[in-house]
């Protein structure tokens, strides 16, 4: 190539340096672009020129994970240095953010030691007007939430997992609060959970949570059951998530636990979406004296494996679910471990069909089946009643290989098959 060429070729390419149009969009157009990318893809472009340097950090979204960031492939070496990088990292972003508003501010770590830096970053937020506050963090020791953040009139969305004691202030109002997630926090005392709850008054979603009364383990579940129920009801809330489980060195009966937390159901009936674990089921089991109450608005319930008690909670739910549309089994319908386990037999289903099952009832899942007849006799239960049935997946349990039920399984499929089907236009899905 002639030098005439290489000259050439060189204008050419500082004509294209110059003419940089990106860079010379309005900086509102920028901001917008970099809000279509992820924190850390957003620091990336800081690389770009001076224009890009510090830009990221006035996007709606503020998210920091320190695994992604630093340890993408889960390979952890130099954690102290690059925690330390992190941490100067979300300072910095805070301190470019000069009071200017946040949508969501997230930050993810699994070991902060200066809980300090965490409450000032906290409190810097909720200053920004934040719509929603996503925080997941393992600290050490337990740490105080500031109070201003129960008291942020523009939260929507709040959700903290990681050892925090939440002491409720005697003013709380959280006024737009919509969705609430809770997790691994210790509460001082019944009267802070009661404060929490009742000073949400648009809730709509609580998730699940892990929480400590003092030292002891009480539950997993949205909310607290301690020595007695003090919710009010929650008129507005969609989705409940219910896990809970009895302490195994609590001075409290079987039973006793049982109505404590039946006592949480009718205060949570109006959720259209619900959750019942392994540990729940088996909780409510212990309590003999207890109806469930109507959830008439639950179109979708989610259920774990009863283990002890046959599903004999599982007609009383269905009869107090009419407007049921969708049920899963995502733990399966026996609980096993090896192929020795002994298998309970299910309780006879009602002979009056629940209305929900023959009018509602579009879509059951079942995961984990292993081929048992108490499992072929449930399902075949579902199919001859349920009239307007779209669609039933049945999941295999992952293990059928290695316990070698291939057969048995495509046996079972069959059996099915040839059962009587009160939908005629019900796909089965069948996966091993």
């Amino acid at each position: 190539m002639s030098d005439c060429e290489n000259e050439k070729r060189l204008k050419k390419c500082d004509s294209f340096q110059r003419e940089d149009k990106i860079s010379n969009l309005p900086e509102a157009v920028l901001c917008h672009i970099l809000s279509l990318l992820s924190t850390k893809e957003a620091v990336r472009t800081s690389i770009l020129g001076t224009k890009w340097k510090d830009l990221w950090a006035v996007i709606p979204n503020l998210e920091f994970d320190f695994k992604s960031m630093y340890h993408p492939h889960g390979i952890y070496s130099d954690s102290k240095e690059k925690l330390n990088k992190f941490m100067n990292f979300v300072e910095r972003g805070l301190i470019l953010r000069d009071g200017l508003n946040i949508q969501k501010f997230a930050i993810s770590c699994f070991e902060i030691y200066d809980f300090p830096y965490i409450y000032a970053w906290i409190s810097n937020v909720i200053t920004c007007n934040i719509q929603e506050i996503d925080i997941q963090l393992s600290v050490h020791p337990y740490a105080q939430l500031p109070w201003s953040l129960l008291t942020c009139r523009t939260l929507v969305t709040l959700k903290l997992s990681g050892r925090f004691v939440l002491n409720v202030p005697s003013s709380i109002h959280l006024p737009s609060l919509k969705i609430l997630h809770l997790r691994s926090l210790i509460y001082l005392d019944d009267v802070s959970i009661e404060k929490l709850f009742s000073s949400c008054p648009v809730l709509e979603r609580s998730g699940r949570s892990k929480e400590r009364l003092g030292q002891r383990t009480i539950l997993h579940c949205f909310c607290a059951i301690a020595k007695k129920i003090i919710f009010t009801n929650l008129p507005h809330l969609v989705e409940a998530d219910i896990d809970v489980q009895r302490p195994r060195m609590s001075d409290v009966d079987s039973s006793t636990f049982a109505k404590r937390v039946h006592n949480l159901l009718p205060r949570i009936s109006n959720v259209k979406f619900l959750l019942l674990s392994t540990h729940t089921l088996q909780v409510l089991g212990y309590y003999h004296g207890y109806n469930i109450p109507k959830f008439h608005n639950l179109v979708h319930l989610k259920l774990g494996v009863d283990r002890h008690h046959a599903w004999r909670l599982l007609p009383n739910l269905l009869v107090n679910s009419p407007n049921l549309e969708v049920l899963l089994f995502e733990e399966g319908l026996v609980h096993v471990e090896n192929l020795d386990d002994y298998y309970p037999e299910f309780s006879s289903m009602l002979l009056e069909v629940p209305a929900c099952v023959v009018v509602h009832l579009k879509a059951i899942e079942i995961y984990k089946l292993v081929g048992t007849k108490d499992e072929l006799k449930l399902i075949q239960y579902f199919v001859k009643n349920a009239t307007v049935l779209e669609k039933l997946t049945i999941r295999c349990h992952c293990l059928n290989v290695v316990w070698n039920i291939r057969d048995k399984l495509l046996t079972f499929r069959d059996e099915l098959r040839k059962s009587s089907w009160g939908s005629s236009s019900c796909q089965l899905k069948f996966i091993i």
